[in-house]
């Protein structure tokens, strides 16, 4: 199959068959590696695996019936499935791995990790809490995508959220395209941390970053209150260098949580030079990596870019203009990181997808109108002594 197999050389190890063909399935599970598979599937490819009818093409044998049934004549098919008396070829070369024990103890694992959407394994590390700090909240900065940022604490009765920012929310701070990129991942993390600041009236003593130049930052304590501190939670995100989950962290840490973390995932660490070059993170911070991928479009592939920047193109967002909206954008943050709840009108009549159940009174109205109805359809005069039997049956229904 790879071309260092050789057919004459298999066929000799078929040819010291003689008589019974059971002996070939013992023949084949001493060659090591490969080589047995190999040669056993190509010569069942290829319908030279060496059977009755074979040998007696071959003058080697007298008749080309099965030697095992003595039934019919023995074709490869015969010989691997057809055979009522040959045992399953697969036996000889597949172990039984899982057995009826194995399945008898299988716990499936739990369903939100079945869905993807829980890493337990780290979930278990980021919620423990000392038994010392007596039902302290223990928080974490919980990333997911479709940007989502939150700050979620672990109680006994579930997790509760004390804040939570979404990607589609940018709109009303001026970025209306482009929500899902490493720098809408800033802004909303950013947006996050001034939220809890403010909510917690913190806000005064940490603001954090007040200019993203692409440097790490970490908040330092003031002498009144420490900083809010929350654990990176990325769930089963996987965490490669410049991942958007890292840019929303930047923006947390920008914006004033105390959050551990290093800079070995931000973008523009170098691993060869292991360490951090400001300029390239703030270049992504910027938009600048979609600036340019902009400017190679409209060189390269014009008709791609009309296509994939068409939003850009419909609000007049060229390439120069990226990084004075992002600028806009964080300014509108940080003047007004208040939540606007959504005023959702109540619909004017309720749907109901069920009939609605009659009262006494009107099941027997209604039953004297079909009934009457019926009597009209038969030609039958509505009299009054009709009237009468009619709400007489009624009643005894």
């Amino acid at each position: 199959m790879t071309g260092s197999f050789l057919l004459d050389r298999s066929m000799l190890q078929f040819t010291v068959i003689t008589g019974d063909l059971r002996i070939l399935w013992h023949l084949i599970p001493p060659w090591m590696g490969l080589r047995c598979t190999k040669a056993f599937l190509w010569l069942v490819g290829h319908d030279k695996l060496v059977v009755s009818k074979e040998r007696l093409r071959w003058c080697l044998s007298g008749a080309d019936t099965c030697a095992i049934c003595k039934m019919k004549a023995e074709s490869t098919l015969y010989a691997l499935h057809d055979c009522p008396r040959i045992e399953a070829p697969e036996m000889a070369f597949v172990k039984a791995q899982k057995t009826k024990a194995y399945f008898k103890r299988f716990q499936v694992k739990f369903k939100r990790r079945r869905e993807g959407k829980t890493y337990y394994r780290a979930r278990t590390r980021l919620i423990n809490q000392d038994k010392n700090k007596y039902n302290t909240p223990k928080y974490r900065f919980v990333v997911r995508f479709d940007i989502i940022a939150e700050i979620i604490s672990a109680s006994i009765i579930g997790d509760i959220v004390l804040a939570a920012t979404y990607g589609h929310e940018l709109p009303r701070y001026g970025l209306e395209v482009g929500l899902t990129n490493y720098a809408a991942a800033y802004c909303t993390g950013l947006l996050l941390a001034h939220w809890v600041l403010k909510m917690l009236e913190m806000d005064e003593e940490y603001e954090g970053n007040v200019e993203a130049i692409g440097e790490d930052f970490s908040v330092e304590p003031a002498e009144s209150r420490r900083p809010f501190r929350a654990l990176l939670d990325v769930g089963l995100v996987r965490t490669t260098t410049r991942n958007g989950v890292f840019g929303a962290l930047k923006g947390a840490l920008d914006g004033g949580l105390d959050i551990p973390h290093s800079d070995k995932r931000f973008s523009g660490f170098s691993k060869d030079g292991k360490q951090l070059d400001p300029k390239v993170h703030r270049k992504y911070i910027y938009g600048g990596h979609v600036a340019a991928y902009m400017r190679n479009l409209m060189e390269d592939e014009p008709e791609k870019y009309q296509t994939h920047f068409s939003e850009y193109i419909k609000r007049g967002i060229e390439a120069d203009d990226m990084e004075e909206l992002y600028k806009k954008v964080h300014a509108a943050i940080r003047a007004e990181p208040t939540a606007k709840k959504s005023k959702k009108e109540p619909p004017k009549e309720n749907k109901r997808y069920n009939l609605k159940r009659l009262t006494y009174e009107e099941r027997k109205a209604r039953l004297i109108e079909r009934l009457n109805a019926l009597n009209s359809a038969t030609g039958v005069d509505d009299d009054d002594e009709d009237v009468e039997h009619v709400e007489n049956v009624v009643q005894h229904t």
